[in-house]
């Protein structure tokens, strides 16, 4: 009990005492005032009954709806249950769960708040359960329980996919890495930007066109230079957006990006230069198909290798250093 409440509640005692104090005087008073009244006959036919045992009072929750929510939340063995439940005889212990409760509201009891609460109440144990923080945590869990359910306090966001469409995952990916509170929850509909983000890099180089308009529109949206006016830091902004073009792609919303297979088409290529070296086939030769590789520089001069196909899908292995003549062999495409 907090030492407000021990103070109400001695001066409500007080008051009480002094208020019977003050009745048995009166009657003292009229007593000696008024004759006695003769005694009637004692009847000795049968003995007075015996007093029944004193029973334990049991609760009637009256005084509000947070000692009504512990009475049925607490097990009725919680040591120190009746501090709480059963000793709740005034107004001024709701006072003191409002009271906790608009701390609840303001703070959420997280981290240091939660730590000094749960010290708070486990000094305030009698006995033996004097600083016991386990039941301390049990009995603040109840009464911030209590005053969510009472709507006394606010209950805090949560995120649950289960709210959103087909692109929750990518916003459970974000709410993973820290972006429930500051993005998912302020948003209200968080989920269409992120959508959008999704459709415009599918299958985008990263660095391309589309790709950079939309890093762009977000960090313009999320840092100070956005209307709104998020106000976040661009290294908070850029973590934003790397996790959201991440999730994209790990979910399979937005396609890889798939790099074009290197082609020759007719005519004289420098490879290294114009194309990449590696092993190319035909897809396709003509009766008057040529090709021919020349050592670079040589004017054509020093053929390495060349053919005259008449049909099939012939390949060849082009090297740094080399030019590749090609005419009437169809599209040559890279296999290696």
């Amino acid at each position: 009990m907090s030492p407000k409440l021990r103070m109400v509640v001695a001066g409500l005692v007080a008051l009480t005492l002094g208020s019977l104090s003050a009745c048995g005087d009166d009657d003292k008073e009229k007593s000696s005032e008024s004759p006695s009244a003769s005694s009637p006959p004692t009847s000795t036919s049968s003995p007075s009954p015996s007093p029944s045992p004193t029973s334990t009072p049991t609760f009637r929750p009256t005084y509000g709806p947070i000692a009504e929510y512990l009475d049925e939340y607490l097990p009725k063995k919680f040591p120190v249950r009746d501090r709480y439940v059963q000793e709740v005889t005034t107004f001024d212990q709701d006072d003191f769960f409002a009271a906790t409760c608009i701390f609840v509201d303001n703070t959420q009891l997280r981290g240091a708040s939660r730590r000094n609460q749960v010290n708070r109440i486990a000094n305030d144990f009698p006995g033996k359960y004097n600083d016991d923080e386990v039941l301390a945590e049990v009995l603040l869990d109840a009464i911030i329980e209590g005053c969510w359910e009472t709507g006394l306090a606010e209950r805090p966001w949560m995120f649950d996919p289960q709210d959103y469409g087909k692109f929750r995952d990518v916003l459970d990916a974000l709410n993973d890495a820290g972006f429930g509170h500051s993005y998912i929850e302020r948003a209200q509909t968080p989920e269409p930007p992120v959508a959008d983000s999704c459709r415009a890099i599918s299958g985008e180089k990263p660095g391309n066109f589309f790709y950079r308009s939309d890093r762009r529109s977000w960090m313009k949206v999320l840092t100070k230079q956005g209307a709104n006016e998020w106000g976040w830091t661009e290294r908070q902004a850029t973590r934003f957006v790397d996790v959201v073009f991440e999730a994209c792609l790990k979910t399979g919303h937005s396609k890889p990006y798939v790099p074009p297979v290197p082609s020759i088409g007719n005519g004289i290529w420098t490879i290294g230069r114009d194309k990449p070296p590696g092993t190319y086939r035909s897809n396709g030769v003509s009766s008057n198909c040529y090709w021919a590789i020349y050592r670079s520089g040589s004017n054509g001069q020093d053929i390495i290798a060349n053919d005259l196909p008449s049909g099939g899908f012939p390949t060849v292995t082009l090297s740094l250093g080399q030019d590749f003549d090609t005419d009437g062999c169809g599209v040559w495409k890279k296999i290696g």
